[in-house]
């Protein structure tokens, strides 16, 4: 998913972060906790500071908070919300870690040669709690509905900002920031039932 990271240059992260290569098992296979746990530890290695090349967080959303704006799939209060968080995290000093943007659970392989390791990044240089969201939208099935979706979310996003070494707070309001703008990109690209899956995890997360 995560379209809206488009394509970028290659992570610099080669030993547990690859582009190439066979293809083994994947942690979607894993039970549903275990690979929360293991794709924040793998986010966890990955988040170093990130090389000066690759764009920085708040330039590189300028233009979908922009477009966001004008779609009217997108509800006011989420494009209200969405606007709000960026003029409080994007700031000046936002942390410039390697992100990988596109970490779900078919992204993240067990190497033969033991552990995990994370295929197609699309990286881009920002604060770490930009990349949980792929963790919690992937396999969203798993998650339930109503009062037990807000647990669900809550609790995945706990597990995989613990492993992942992010404050659970921040990595909440930069989700949140994500949530929205892929909200954006769904209601384009993805269709419905994509939206519908974007408000309700917006919403579990934000109440």
């Amino acid at each position: 998913m995560t379209a809206p990271c488009g394509s970028s240059p290659r992570c610099p992260r080669r030993a547990s972060c690859s582009s190439s290569g066979s293809r083994p098992r994947t942690s979607r296979r894993c039970g549903p906790t275990r690979p929360a746990r293991s794709s924040g530890g793998l986010l966890r290695r990955l988040h170093v500071p990130a090389p000066p090349p690759l764009p920085r967080i708040a330039e590189f959303l300028a233009p979908h908070l922009e477009r966001m704006q004008h779609r009217p799939a997108v509800p006011r209060r989420i494009v209200t919300r969405t606007l709000g968080l960026a003029g409080e995290l994007l700031t000046d000093d936002v942390p410039e870690m390697l992100l990988h943007t596109d970490l779900h659970y078919e992204n993240v392989l067990l190497d033969p040669s033991g552990g995990w390791k994370a295929i197609d990044p699309k990286p881009v240089a920002g604060h770490p709690g930009f990349d949980v969201w792929p963790v919690l939208r992937n396999r969203a099935d798993e998650l339930g509905t109503g009062a037990a979706l807000r647990w669900s979310v809550r609790n995945r996003l706990a597990i995989v900002a613990d492993a992942a070494g992010i404050d659970e707070e921040e990595a909440r309001a930069w989700t949140l920031l994500r949530a929205g703008i892929e909200l954006s990109w769904a209601s384009v690209v993805e269709g419905e039932d994509a939206v519908t899956r974007c408000i309700a995890l917006h919403k579990a997360l934000d109440d």
